[in-house]
């Protein structure tokens, strides 16, 4: 599916705002010039590269009331923040001299809780990561919100005006115990409001339902603590859950788990639309029956994840790293995941139904390249679903099934590009006609390049004609360097070429492509792939139009 892309940077544009928020302690440092008690914190420095956004924002933050200086780069910025000349950063994250996160760093040694807000043009969850762990305010991605900007500016300072009273006020009074238990709740609330939002930044990075999915996993765990945690959906149809995505657990686990409406844990979450929570302490029905290949926890978290009124999964953790009991805390988090997660479900099916209709259109395209030639009509559709056979067979998940149905449909897409008068010849090519044909795959890696497609999904359409030997095209790729799902692509498609009439040649029979395969494993299929196909064809997974001699497969499998 087509990924999230930034944006140009325009400092007059208004756009999102991105990743977490970190508020300040208590802790000062001399450098930090105390202006008079009572005297609001006003004064802000603007440290970027760019001189455009820095006049534009330094106009904007007077007509708000700011005392505001500029710096170029992270040394001069970080100069002034020693010299006391300024309560508060706005600072780019790729900086001259000094870049942003660093310059954040050496400001947590003047001063641990002095506010500063990271700003890029180039946003990644790394470099949010790594900016929330150094304590930034906030990360907003160019252009920037204003709204967003001031809200945060305001409660920065107002944050930063807090700790220094609170300061003072330990001065004055020496009251060191109430001051650490101070600071303890406000950490904790800074690592919920963090957490917060890092999960709704976090989902918005992301725009496939894959991706999502399997980023929900891994922010509950992250958030929790948890070693343990599933993604559920359920299957109204045979009204069950099955696992889609999954931290912890083995692929068997994965693979095989059905749980029915009020089964176990998750059962009992689904069919009462209600979260269970349990500790070492409590006790619950649930933890004294496990069912065969099931285990036990002493404390675990299920949530519900509805669209609207309906069922769509639960989310499901286990085991935390330090032993401890899931708390309140923990269930509200991962209640907000849920309730953020399916918001972009729901968007995310919006833009699948526009994204549905475009690649139906590309369907249709082949299907009307197809249509031209009787010898090849259905090829797709046929390739496609031999490709998943073996693709089953050799216990492959369901996302790479899901890659590898909508890569087969699109495989030989390029071929639009490719004159009728070489297509539809009745006669075999020369070898220069033969050269242009095999510039589809490149044409059609070209035709969906708009897409946006994952790298998988393009290694089909661009390499499902490569040998391992390394003779294939268009690159010459060899072995590993060539994708499995390629690989498997490979095989299907040079099978259904050889039992398919063409107008120069009749088709080989069943047994004389089966044993094409299997004389070209290694050179030009890969070995297991072709094994894989065979084993379909013993179990009668491929419907073939006539039965192979039981001893040529026994020759390879056994």
């Amino acid at each position: 599916m087509t990924p999230d892309r930034s944006k140009p940077n325009d400092a007059k544009k208004t756009l999102e705002t991105n990743s977490t928020r970190h508020t300040t302690d208590t802790h000062d440092d001399q450098a930090a010039n105390r202006q008079p008690e009572g005297t609001p914190l006003k004064r802000v420095l603007v440290v970027d590269d760019d001189r455009t956004l820095r006049d534009t924002l330094k106009q904007v933050l007077e007509q708000w009331g700011y005392e505001v200086q500029l710096a170029a780069d992270g040394i001069e910025g970080l100069q002034q923040v020693k010299r006391g000349q300024t309560d508060l950063v706005v600072a780019e994250l790729r900086l001259p001299r000094l870049p942003g996160l660093e310059m954040l760093r050496r400001i947590r040694t003047i001063s641990a809780g002095f506010p500063v807000i990271i700003i890029t043009g180039h946003p990644s969850l790394a470099d949010a990561v790594e900016a929330m762990k150094l304590g930034a305010l906030d990360f907003f991605t160019k252009p920037v919100e204003i709204a967003n900007l001031r809200r945060m500016i305001e409660q920065g300072l107002s944050m930063r005006t807090a700790a220094l009273q609170n300061r003072l006020f330990v001065e004055e009074v020496y009251q060191k115990t109430e001051i650490e238990r101070l600071n303890f709740h406000l950490n904790a609330k800074i690592a919920e409001l963090t957490k917060l939002h890092m999960i709704s930044e976090a989902l918005n990075v992301f725009v496939d339902n894959n991706s999502l999915f399997q980023q929900i996993v891994k922010i509950a765990a992250e958030v929790t603590g948890a070693q343990k945690v599933s993604l559920m959906l359920y299957d109204s149809e045979n009204q069950c859950l099955v696992i889609r995505t999954a931290r912890g657990l083995s692929r068997t686990i994965q693979h095989t788990t059905r749980i029915r409406l009020g089964e176990g844990v998750a059962g009992t979450v689904a069919l009462k639309k209600q979260p269970v929570r349990t500790t070492r302490s409590s006790s619950h029905p649930l933890q004294r029956s496990p069912q065969p290949g099931h285990y036990v926890t002493a404390s675990f978290l299920s949530v519900p994840i509805f669209l609207g009124d309906e069922l769509f999964g639960i989310l499901n953790l286990t085991d935390k790293k330090d032993e401890s009991d899931f708390t309140r805390k923990d269930e509200d988090l991962i209640m907000s995941l849920a309730q953020k997660a399916a918001i972009r479900i729901e968007s995310n099916a919006l833009y699948e139904g526009i994204y549905t209709n475009l690649l139906d259109t590309l369907r249709s395209l082949v299907t009307t390249i197809e249509a031209k030639d009787i010898y090849t009509r259905q090829h797709s559709l046929r390739v496609t679903d031999l490709a998943l056979n073996i693709a089953d067979m050799l216990g492959c998940s369901r996302e790479e099934m899901e890659i590898l149905s909508f890569g087969g449909i699109l495989h030989d897409i390029g071929k639009i590009g490719i004159r009728d008068s070489i297509l539809l010849k009745p006669s075999r090519l020369t070898p220069e006609e033969y050269n242009i044909v095999k510039q589809h795959p490149v044409i059609g890696t070209r035709i969906v390049e708009p897409l946006g497609l994952i790298e998988d999904e393009r290694d089909i359409i661009r390499h499902h004609h490569e040998r391992l030997d390394g003779l294939g095209y268009p690159d010459g790729l060899k072995g590993n360097q060539i994708s499995l799902l390629a690989r498997m692509m490979g095989v299907a498609d040079a099978f259904d070429a050889m039992t398919s009439d063409r107008p120069y040649r009749v088709a080989r029979s069943v047994e004389q492509s089966l044993q094409e395969l299997i004389r070209g494993r290694g050179r030009q299929f890969d070995p297991d792939v072709v094994a894989g196909f065979l084993e379909c064809v013993e179990r009668e997974k491929i419907s073939l139009e006539s039965r192979v001699p039981s001893d040529l497969l026994a020759a390879f499998l056994y």
